[in-house]
């Protein structure tokens, strides 16, 4: 695709072509997943070729087998902050579904070296900003039919907007036991990462109210091991907190699919027993009034 000649280019369209009537459906027919990540990763690679790298390593990724989803996971986050915005949602998806299989067992003594994505802090939060969304995603409300009331307006998961939803479950339909293997995935893998108590504790509080009971039993698990000595007199940390609590408030300029919804009623519990021992919680003027706001007029903590 990178040739200057338009029938080479020709010629290979068409190839490509048959290549993808003949493979896509085809879940037994590999295609050679990391050949692709690393001419994607080609610092000086075409545009197009780039571009159907993507493609394919979507493709690669969807035949390949859970091992190997496994496997690409350090090669997919590795200068994730750095690729388009698209590619880096889609990458982020392929990651957790690569780490859905991880448990502590699978730990190793080299693992900051082996996932080397974590010593960039860009990188790095990228994939906890991505983190937090799925650990706060719930599937929409289903009727008793089973299917989504057709005249209702889309309506994002407390604490999401409907882009940062979107993100999180892509194309497909994220629920059930895929969405719990999912997030007990990231919680296994992110426990075992060495980072701080103040990057961790929004994570696992979230993860500790969820409505699974395996998710929650982790998340609480992690919080009280992994975050004993969190700092709640970090004013970083408790902003970030407080902006989960509320939300984007409906009188801030914001396009409807971007507007974050508030917490939803157990999550807005738990962390408002965190702000009654911060400090800094009770500075953080206006964002801790709207807090008391709510918890006096809203609806969801009556």
């Amino acid at each position: 695709m990178a040739s200057p000649h338009q029938p080479t280019k020709l010629k290979v369209m068409e190839m490509l072509n048959h290549i993808n009537k003949r493979v896509k459906d085809q879940l037994s027919i590999k295609l050679p997943l990391k050949e692709l990540l690393v001419l994607y990763r080609l610092p000086n690679a075409d545009p197009a070729v780039r571009n159907f790298s993507f493609i394919y390593i979507g493709m690669a990724h969807e035949h390949a087998t859970l091992q190997e989803q496994a496997e690409v996971v350090p090669e997919l986050l590795l200068g994730i902050s750095k690729v388009r915005a698209h590619h880096q949602d889609e990458f982020l998806r392929m990651a957790a579904k690569g780490l859905e299989q991880y448990s502590s067992r699978m730990r190793t003594d080299n693992l900051a070296v082996k996932y080397a994505f974590v010593g960039d802090k860009a990188d790095c939060n990228l994939f906890l900003e991505f983190c937090l969304q799925t650990l706060l995603y719930q599937p929409v409300s289903v009727s008793q039919e089973g299917t989504a009331a057709a005249d209702a307006p889309p309506t994002a998961p407390p604490g999401l907007s409907l882009d940062q939803a979107t993100r999180v479950r892509g194309k497909s339909v994220l629920r059930g036991e895929e969405l719990v293997k999912r997030k007990l995935g990231l919680l296994n893998f992110v426990g075992d990462l060495e980072l701080g108590a103040d990057l961790l504790y929004p994570l696992f509080l979230v993860a500790s109210v969820d409505n699974n009971e395996k998710v929650s039993k982790r998340g609480d698990e992690l919080l009280k091991r992994k975050t004993t000595g969190v700092n709640l007199e970090d004013p970083n940390l408790i902003r970030r907190l407080l902006n989960i609590y509320l939300g984007i408030p409906s009188n801030t300029a914001v396009e409807a699919n971007a507007r974050v919804t508030p917490a939803g009623p157990a999550l807005k519990t738990r962390l408002m027993a965190t702000f009654t021992r911060s400090i800094a919680a009770a500075n953080e003027f206006p964002l801790t009034l709207q807090c008391v706001f709510d918890c006096i007029s809203g609806e969801c903590l009556h």
